[in-house]
């Protein structure tokens, strides 16, 4: 039953237009920013970032964040899981599947697995379209690789952390909607918690001591960019964060993403079973 919820639910998130005209608009501020930034400064130890194969790295930096506040691919995500099943409440479709005897906690989770193949895509479309930007750069009279050879190994193992970090953002956001059973909220909220509580938190945490920088880099913000600094690092290229207190281990900071997502999502799961849905 499972997988054919699954193909049931697939074609509200595919083939809506909401993904494919919001897609296009969330890779505008990536292909602005590496051309800008390579045709800024043309010395090698900066345009490296923005030419092959070093553009891999800086185009999944764009999906996930720079810094808290700019995961491009995070907010397309939030508009399309917090659209799809708000409407659903509101169309009461919702209560049409489950009075057919489909499980609450099946089609959740549908929406759920769903919503990771989302992250799979809009990452990917990140990873390419940053790899022809980078590979036009790359040719440009500035241009030129950085020396290092190209590891599609290393490139796909950074492409995997760079989706696995934005788990947590996407399970808030099905507890936002779930709560609120409203897109604007859950959209809204989504973005205030990066840019009202996240980005002041993890500038201004590292200023209060060791403690304070600890702290900031559990958030799921200092996590995302743990993730983000092993890709550079893999890459061979160094980044400066907010965070400048170091990263926590790899396998610290996976453990502490798959906590939130189990927190957030569980919660989710959770009131979704005991929600009233006659009204």
């Amino acid at each position: 039953m499972f997988w054919h919820i699954l193909r049931m639910e697939s074609a509200k998130v595919f083939r809506r237009r909401l993904l494919w005209i919001g897609l296009p608009m969330a890779l505008i501020p990536m292909v602005i920013a590496f051309i800008s930034f390579f045709n800024l400064n043309h010395s090698a130890s900066f345009s490296r970032y923005w030419v092959l194969p070093g553009g891999f790295t800086s185009a999944l930096a764009f999906a996930n964040g720079y810094s808290p506040g700019f995961g491009y691919a995070v907010y397309l995500l939030a508009v399309v899981v917090g659209v799809v099943t708000a409407q659903e409440y509101s169309w009461r479709t919702m209560q049409l599947w489950l009075s057919h005897g489909i499980p609450r906690t099946s089609l959740l989770l549908a929406k759920f697995v769903l919503s990771t193949a989302g992250i799979l895509l809009t990452t990917l479309a990140f990873l390419l379209i940053g790899g022809l930007i980078s590979l036009i750069l790359t040719y440009q009279p500035h241009g030129g690789t950085n020396g290092d050879a190209f590891d599609s190994a290393t490139l796909f193992l950074s492409y995997l952390r760079t989706c696995y970090a934005m788990l947590p953002y996407v399970s808030l956001t099905f507890l936002l909607v779930v709560l609120s059973r409203s897109a604007a909220v859950a959209i809204s909220g989504l973005v205030l918690f990066m840019l009202a509580l996240e980005l002041p938190l993890t500038a201004l945490l590292p200023l209060m001591g060791k403690g304070g920088a600890l702290a900031a880099q559990f958030l799921p913000a200092g996590l995302a960019q743990s993730m983000n600094q092993q890709n550079y690092t893999a890459a061979h290229l160094t980044v400066t964060t907010l965070i400048s207190a170091g990263h926590i281990a790899p396998l610290a900071a996976a453990a502490c993403i798959a906590l939130y997502t189990l927190t957030f999502f569980g919660s989710a799961l959770w009131i979704f079973q005991r929600q009233n849905l006659t009204n």
